[in-house]
């Protein structure tokens, strides 16, 4: 009952919002079927949201065409990996602000994938990457020449 009536919200289609930052219940399915459903999206937050997957996070990159704004804060469980975190660049070349911060999965080679698919990113938080080094910076600066903030 729950979750149909979560779903009936997102088949408004309407969306263009949605802060589920913090939502630990919030699984992959739900995350496939606001990809679905909310064409419209433009803004997601998905930070600390612990039970989702890959799978969740793919859905979300390769549906939602209008986003320009997407957070995933400390999104660091398993089963989150650098497949999944990759799907980010699956996001439409319009993703203004990115935020990642915390996810210390994250690995050059994968925010590099990230950032040559993004080239209209104004924003960047990768504070708490441990494994970024300088030389995702150097693509940085080749691939988003109007990133205005790096944190």
């Amino acid at each position: 009952p729950q979750q149909s009536a979560f779903l009936s919200l997102f088949q408004t289609r309407a969306i263009r919002a949605l802060d589920l930052s913090y939502c630990h219940t919030l699984r992959d399915e739900s995350l496939i079927s606001i990809a679905t459903y909310c064409p419209c999206l433009e803004v997601l937050n998905l930070s600390g949201c612990s039970g989702i997957t890959d799978l969740g996070v793919s859905a979300i990159g390769g549906k939602c065409s209008n986003l320009r704004v997407f957070i995933m804060k400390l999104c660091d469980q398993e089963g989150l990996t650098l497949a999944g975190l990759a799907c980010v660049s699956n996001a439409p070349r319009n993703l203004k602000y990115l935020d990642l911060a915390g996810c210390t999965q994250l690995t050059d080679a994968t925010l590099c994938q990230i950032l040559k698919q993004t080239p209209c990113l104004r924003s960047l938080s990768v504070r708490g990457c441990k494994q970024i080094t300088d030389e995702s910076i150097g693509i940085l600066n080749m691939s988003c020449k109007q990133l205005r903030r790096l944190d």
